[in-house]
This record gives C-alpha cells, structure tokens and sequence, in this order.
C-alpha cells in the first residue's frame, strides 16, 4: 500500500513540475527543428482574429508546418485547414485540435502545383455555420 502511495504522489509531483515549466509566459513555443518562423499575418473569422504562422518554406509536393493562434475572440471548437485554392480541389484539408490556449499546430500537405491565389485557408465552424479565412503563401 506504502508503495502504490510513493508511485501516485511521484505522479502527481511529475506532472506538477511539467505544468509550472511550462508557463505560457508570452505564449512563445519553440517546434524544435520545424524551420524558420515565417508570419503568414492575421485573418479575421466570425469575430476571432487568428495569427498564421509558417515553420519553414511552404513549397509544393511538401508538408508544411502551420502553427495558427488564437489572438482574439474565442477559439473555435472545430478548425479545419488546408494550403491550395478557396474550393480546397487538389488539396487535402486536415482537421486540427487546439489546446487550451487557443493555439491549433498542423502538418499540411502542399500541393505539388500551386495555382495562382493558393493560400493557408481555414475553415471555422460557428453556431451561424462555416467561414472562411486565408493567408497568402510568401513567393
């Protein structure tokens, strides 16, 4: 019983320590070796403003890294996102899930050609339905 006891509390101190080491101080993460930070800007969907940012280039026949957070409002309960055109045709849209701070991380493929007017788009579903928002690729 002394042991199962020692055991929980170790558990309890360990997952303490990872909770104050993590801080959120000015919500700066690092996504290790992931690339370059690239601003991608801010897109304003259904009263919630969202900061786009690249880890890397955004360059066909890739994966891009996408970190997408919540600067204003209220973060939504479903953000789908994908890199091509409005209609998503040739893309693969991917659902992403955010954390408790309003910050959504995704790996999005790229198509391997990019037609004039691809951006980062994101598709937030609200109580009014779904909108729209996108943010330009760099050239």
């Amino acid at each position: 019983m002394n042991k199962l006891l020692l055991i929980f509390l170790a558990c309890i101190l360990s997952v303490t320590n990872l909770a104050a080491q993590d801080g959120h101080d000015g919500h700066a993460h690092s996504n290790g070796d992931e690339g370059e930070v690239h601003d991608l800007g801010n897109i304003s969907i259904a009263g919630t403003t969202f900061r786009v940012i690249s880890h890397g280039e955004i360059t066909p026949g890739s994966e891009a890294v996408i970190g997408i957070e919540v600067e204003q409002g209220k973060a939504p309960s479903e953000l789908r996102a994908w890199i091509g055109v409005r209609n998503g045709r040739g893309s693969v849209k991917s659902l992403l899930h955010g954390d408790s701070h309003g910050h959504f991380h995704g790996h999005l493929e790229v198509p391997s050609k990019l037609s004039h007017g691809s951006a980062v788009w994101l598709d937030v579903t609200t109580e009014a339905g779904r909108q729209l928002g996108a943010a330009s690729i760099p050239e």
